[in-house]
């Protein structure tokens, strides 16, 4: 479209493979030019001498159809299996490689009458023979592709629908095993796309079969066409004698033509996934996947998974029971994989992913990561970005080698949402609301039916203030039947920040006895301590923590009494703060909420007790991204303001990164700057908590902001805008219950300006 396009697609895009535009190209054709079209200078023809002899043996080799002999300086193709009576594949490659040797010496010693040789003494200033051998190539190349008027077989927008390989065996390990290989050594390519299981399952609902059905042909069929896909693929594996034969098939959905079709064979159960694997990496190359994206991702099955048939069938009923039941379903299987083969690297990853969701404090996660990463080099290419990410995130706690690996994940395979779902709740985490909302619309164009990428994309609305479009969000998802108890927290939420009492009450009727209830009363505890009520916000608190304790879940039962001891820290009880904090157990504490246990601990004054809390995370936690540069520098400020040094507590502040995430941050500056007497920029501080409207709607400190900036006003000596302030404050807190220190002391300093009848 332009010569800058121009120059990009040069410098920077690989060119369209000969094979996606002529499937029926020879190789060698596609072997010259991919060399010449070579991004690395090195591995592009040095002469054009050498481009010469290489185009003449091609002429030569379609003149007399004699077989290709493997080209100078490039590599040869893999010698076809001796028919009986021929002389064997070595020495038809030493033959073959005599007479490249030959071909190449003719043509480095030949006299001066080849214009392209006489080019190659004379050097690059013969800019006219230069041209020459390039229109020589392009001559050849074209000649090639109009050969054949046939279309490139599939394209990187296409999807594959994967049908359940048929087993004539009788022989019951490889029923869904082979499958799941099949779907890993796919889903290692860049180029190709097989359809989600999830959009597989709703589409058998709208067929009214059973969601877990097994895909058959027929199945298969149907479902392609019923989504407007091109394409399936098939499998099959019957024994003769000790030989076993599978036959991959992808099939045009619309004529039932066959697109593709490979066949190999095992000799023994042991080389069955070796083999398969092979089978479909010749199968990709037919349907027009570029020789450079299977040499770069192209990892033995056998290595990428394991060499246990027995193994790859227990890790293939965890897979289905993860996706019919849960995770806890599937631990028993993942675990069996394991003892079959202890490394089988994305059994450790599962495992360790399946653990964390069913409780964050299992020793065993951390464990399992790191085997898994240990073996990262054993595995496919999406498999290898998933350990490493989860290793980065859970193990290292490095934020920004995390996004990093997303990123590179979502480079490398445009059609995975996986790593934009991912990205979304990082951006969530850290403040990024904008690239949180731009991810999750990017995960939801890739996976539109499944449940995480909605409550993303919510979320990334409910933060930026834009409260109208997450509700919609939510009820997209809910007309499509994916349905969370997050996204009946986000739906209380907003029902709190635009006083919608009605949908706040259906939220709490839909958690009523379910596990989800012990964080929806969480966010009730919040919701009442934002309005100084207290007995409601305990009340919420036990609520939470019994449930927790009945559930057998300590992490969260202890992040309960630590959430009280907050409570009655912003009432202004600092005695009941204490004795709450004192109950809990740092070390029974979810990750990360030990620094917020040693947070209000500073705050109430017990500076070395939260100082040993600080430097113990630093101590074990060197890399994480959160302890570094967001608690630490948080949590000395709150020491300094503490023992007396407001000015300090700034300069720690001033360290803190992702300011956005949450609104402690204004708030601890806010409070900084009054006690250092600089009112005026507390009151910026304090300003962005009230213009942030979807940033932690619920925390108490979205009321209490306003006693800060009357008292910011009041040192400021404007008395109009303090009076204004406290009374919007006393407002929200005008059902509070009565004799908290914190409402006292309000409206003694309200009572006290100026102009002000008690």
């Amino acid at each position: 479209s332009s010569t800058v396009a121009i120059f990009d697609s040069i410098l920077n895009k690989e060119p369209t493979p000969v094979v996606r535009v002529n499937p029926n190209a020879p190789f060698e054709v596609e072997q010259v030019i991919g060399k010449a079209l070579s991004k690395d200078p090195g591995l592009r023809y040095q002469t054009a001498a050498d481009l010469a002899a290489d185009l003449r043996r091609l002429r030569k080799q379609s003149e007399t159809g004699y077989p290709s002999a493997s080209m100078a300086s490039m590599p040869a193709a893999e010698p076809a299996e001796a028919a009986e009576g021929e002389p064997p594949a070595s020495d038809v490659s030493a033959a073959q490689s005599a007479r490249a040797a030959a071909a190449t010496e003719r043509a480095e010693t030949s006299g001066s009458s080849s214009k392209i040789e006489a080019l190659n003494q004379a050097g690059a200033r013969h800019w006219k023979g230069i041209a020459a051998a390039i229109l020589l190539l392009a001559v050849a190349a074209v000649g090639y592709i109009w050969w054949s008027s046939r279309g490139p077989v599939l394209t990187e927008e296409d999807y594959l629908v994967l049908t359940d390989f048929v087993n004539t065996t009788g022989e019951e390990v490889f029923d869904g095993t082979l499958t799941q290989a099949v779907a890993v050594k796919i889903e290692e390519s860049p180029f190709l796309n097989i359809y989600p299981e999830e959009q597989v399952r709703e589409t058998l609902r709208f067929m009214e079969r059973d969601e877990d059905e097994r895909i058959t042909r027929d199945i298969g069929r149907e479902i392609c066409q019923r989504r407007g896909l091109r394409a399936m693929l098939t499998g099959e594996i019957s024994a003769l004698g000790g030989t076993y034969v599978m036959t991959l098939n992808a099939v045009d959905c619309q004529t039932g033509d066959s697109l593709a079709r490979h066949q190999v064979e095992a000799e023994g159960q042991d080389q069955v996934l070796a083999a398969l694997g092979d089978g479909v990496a010749r199968l990709r190359r037919e349907l027009g996947e570029s020789l450079a994206t299977l040499e770069r991702y192209d990892a033995p099955l056998e290595q990428a998974t394991t060499k246990s048939l027995e193994a790859m069938k227990a890790f293939t009923l965890a897979i289905e029971a993860r996706a019919r039941e849960g995770d806890a379903a599937a631990v028993p299987h993942f675990e069996r994989a394991l003892e079959l083969d202890p490394n089988f690297a994305m059994a450790h990853a599962y495992l360790a992913t399946a653990l964390s969701n069913l409780g964050p404090q299992d020793d065993r996660v951390e464990t399992h990561r790191i085997r898994a990463f240990e073996l990262r080099d054993r595995v496919s290419e999406p498999e290898r970005l998933y350990i490493t990410a989860h290793y980065y995130d859970d193990i290292l706690e490095d934020l920004d080698k995390t996004i990093e690996t997303y990123e590179m994940w979502a480079r490398t395979y445009p059609r995975d949402w996986t790593p934009h779902n991912n990205l979304a709740v990082l951006y969530n985490g850290i403040g990024e609301y904008e690239k949180q909302l731009e991810a999750s619309r990017k995960a939801i164009e890739l996976q539109p039916d499944h449940v995480f990428p909605y409550g993303n994309l919510a979320g990334a609305f409910l933060n930026l203030g834009r409260f109208d479009e997450a509700r919609a969000v939510l009820e997209q998802a809910r007309s499509r039947g994916l349905d969370t108890h997050q996204h009946h927290n986000l739906l209380f939420t907003l029902g709190a920040v635009t006083d919608d009492e009605e949908l706040m009450a259906a939220q709490a009727e839909w958690h009523r006895g379910k596990p989800s209830a012990m964080f929806h009363h969480f966010q009730q505890g919040q919701l009442a301590a934002q309005a100084g009520k207290r007995a409601e916000a305990i009340d919420h608190g036990e609520q939470a923590e019994a449930l927790a304790r009945s559930f057998g879940i300590d992490s969260i039962e202890e992040a309960t009494r630590l959430g009280r001891g907050w409570f009655e820290y912003h009432f202004g009880n600092y005695d009941a703060a204490r004795a709450w904090i004192d109950r809990v157990s740092f070390e029974a504490l979810p990750r990360g909420f030990d620094l917020g246990a040693a947070m209000l601990l500073a705050k109430l004054g017990e500076t070395e007790r939260a100082r040993a809390v600080l430097e113990r995370n630093l101590e074990e936690r060197p890399t994480s991204t959160f302890v570094q540069s967001f608690g630490a520098p948080r949590l000395r400020a709150a020491q300094a303001k503490a023992e007396g040094d407001p000015e300090q507590a700034l300069a720690e502040l001033k360290q803190v990164r992702f300011e956005r995430a949450n609104v402690d941050v204004p708030y601890e500056k806010a409070e900084a700057l009054l006690a250092a007497g600089r009112p005026q920029e507390a009151l910026a501080e304090l300003e962005k908590i009230h213009q942030w409207k979807g940033v932690d709607p619920l925390s108490p400190l979205k009321s209490l902001a306003h006693l800060e900036k009357a008292r910011a006003y009041v040192e400021l000596g404007d008395f109009d805008a303090a009076r204004n302030s406290y009374l919007e404050f006393l407002e929200l807190w005008s059902e509070a219950e009565e004799g908290l220190p914190v409402l006292e002391k309000a409206r003694a300093e309200y009572e006290a300006l100026p102009g002000v009848r008690g």
